[in-house]
């Protein structure tokens, strides 16, 4: 098989998990083989809790997942600053600390080089101020560390699999053995629209009918679908027009299209084909794609956040400047973060310099003194 066939197929298996639950795992495989890895998973931690979920894996050891809420979720080296990261980037563990100091830290030698793993490469799929959805590839020591060839495969994936997660959200309650059922639809508070090959509407659940008849976000024009945002409707009709030819022809149209209303709500809306058998439902009819328009919110910075970019801290300095806030002593810090006490006096030597402070003391008074 080709590259061009792996990623299809790969991007097609993302897309029926989207609609199927149940596929999530098969299509989890499927990435990790196009990227070459050995697991894969869907995460999310909050930073700032080390509260920490797993929605869809395919690879993982279930010991050592557990062992991870339990005990590890706290020690990872690549919190805050994936938090940080923005969505839709591919990052590699070198992106987040060096691979020297990785290898330095309680978190490779207790949890990742016992499962024989030695790197990682994801994308953030959505972000609040301090947590992160992630899909993550791990990488064993006969994949190697993450190449160029790895980053570009996944910076491929990326989008689709941002695509599927956000519809997912949406279909997930809303389906049963005979597929996505429109009584099920009518439940889900995002609008949910199928539309046929000419644009017109063949069902709206009751969110669309509101958005419809409230004609701030969704409207139709002589019985087509269409967004009051002329820019983000031109990027529509090209979505739903591609739609109909299936996966390959959509590609990246239709990904978390912004939408706005009056009152300055925010929205994002994806579209999706449905012409595959995988995706066909009893009630679908002559519909080629799915609309899903859903509210969103955009991630506020926060102190630690704004600290980083105002002064260019490092990874690494974030995350000793988070644990100086909330540990007490060098010991303390660096029993925290799992690594040496002269890792954290490098780390803080660096801090100081950049942020004019001379104690830790300092360092907490600014970052107080930034507000909540």
């Amino acid at each position: 098989m080709s590259e061009t066939e792996a990623l299809s197929s790969t991007v097609e298996s993302l897309y029926d998990a989207a609609v199927d639950q149940d596929r999530w795992a098969h299509a989890l495989e499927k990435a990790t083989v196009f990227v070459k890895g050995t697991a894969a998973n869907l995460f999310w931690q909050d930073a700032a809790t080390n509260q920490a979920i797993t929605f869809h894996s395919w690879g993982c050891d279930p010991v050592y997942e557990q062992l991870y809420f339990e005990k590890y979720a706290g020690l990872n080296p690549f919190f805050p600053a994936l938090a940080f990261v923005e969505v839709g980037r591919a990052v590699a563990a070198e992106d987040l600390i060096s691979h020297d100091e990785f290898r330095q830290t309680r978190f490779f030698k207790e949890w990742v080089e016992p499962q024989g793993l030695i790197d990682v490469i994801g994308v953030n799929l959505e972000r609040t101020a301090t947590s992160t959805a992630f899909f993550s590839i791990r990488r064993s020591k006969e994949d190697g560390i993450v190449d160029v060839a790895a980053r570009q495969r996944c910076a491929l994936i990326a989008p689709h699999i941002r695509r599927a997660v956000s519809i997912g959200k949406v279909v997930q309650n809303a389906k049963s053995a005979h597929g996505m059922l429109r009584a099920a639809l009518e439940q889900v508070p995002a609008a949910v629209v199928f539309v046929a090959a000419n644009g017109r509407i063949v069902f709206a659940n009751q969110a669309a009918e509101d958005m419809l008849k409230s004609k701030q976000i969704l409207i139709t024009r002589r019985g087509v679908v269409g967004v009051v945002s002329q820019g983000a409707d031109k990027h529509l009709r090209a979505a739903l027009a591609a739609a109909a030819r299936g996966d390959a022809a959509l590609g990246l149209k239709g990904i978390d299209i912004p939408l706005t209303d009056a009152e300055g709500r925010h929205y994002l809306a994806n579209v999706l084909s449905i012409v595959s058998e995988a995706r066909r439902t009893p009630d679908a009819g002559e519909a080629v794609a799915a609309l899903f328009i859903r509210g969103t919110t955009f991630a506020t910075r926060t102190p630690l956040e704004t600290a980083a970019l105002h002064y260019g801290l490092t990874p690494s300095e974030l995350r000793v400047l988070a644990a100086v806030l909330e540990a007490g002593t060098i010991s303390d810090i660096a029993d925290r973060l799992g690594v040496s006490k002269s890792t954290v006096k490098t780390h803080l030597n660096h801090l100081m310099a950049k942020t004019g402070t001379h104690r830790q003391t300092d360092l907490i008074r600014l970052m107080l003194s930034a507000g909540p």
